[in-house]
Formats: structure tokens, sequence, C-alpha cells
């Protein structure tokens, strides 16, 4: 679904909707294969942040120093796990870039090889 336009020095690529790659790209995690992963991740990261902020109101309204403990460590556990999320999302978006580099420079040897005909 990419097209290829050469100019002089440059080579373009662009998704079938005329963006340019580079725009495009962010949008990529959700399509494909792997797309489930993506929206699980959001998921699951707007779930964690949803506990985080009923667990901080909670440590708000408590005046137990144990229950404000515990309250605090659902907090940090929220946050570890989204911290979590945050790191498998990055991998995850860059196996997306580095595939899409790929395909640019399997392009790219394309044009090379066509011109040198």
């Amino acid at each position: 679904h990419l097209a290829l336009s050469s100019t002089a020095s440059t080579l373009h690529l662009h998704c079938r909707h005329g963006y340019p790659v580079s725009l495009a790209s962010h949008g990529m995690s959700f399509h494909g294969k792997q797309a489930w992963l993506t929206l699980y991740m959001w998921a699951m990261g707007f779930i964690a942040f949803l506990i985080g902020v009923y667990c901080f109101l909670q440590v708000r309204e408590t005046s137990e120093v144990m229950d404000a403990l515990m309250w605090t460590i659902g907090i940090i556990v929220c946050l570890f796990i989204l911290a979590i999320i945050k790191v498998i999302s990055w991998t995850h978006m860059q196996k997306l870039e580095l595939m899409r580099e790929i395909k640019r420079l399997e392009a790219r040897v394309m044009l090379a090889l066509a011109d040198k005909r």
C-alpha cells in the first residue's frame, strides 16, 4: 500500500492516503497482524490509569496511616504497570519503524536497479 515516487536526488514513500510515511507511521501500529497488541496495551494502560486515579482519591479521603500506605502502594503498582506497558509499546513501535525502513531500502534498491536498465 505504499507508493514510490522519485525526484532528482530523493526518494519519497507515500501511504495509500497520500501522506508521507513518516506521518503515517504512528497509525501503522493499529493495522496489521499485531493490531490487537496495540489495542490491548492501550486498554490495559487506560485501566491501570483509572485504578491509579481511584487509589489516589482513596489516599486523599482516608485518615488511617496504614490505609493510606496501602492505597499509595496501589498507586506505585499502577505506575509500574504503566511503565512496563510503555516499554513494551516502545519496542513494538521500534519494530514497526524498522520494518518500514527495510521496505524503504528495498524500494531504493529496486529503483536503483530499474535506473541501471
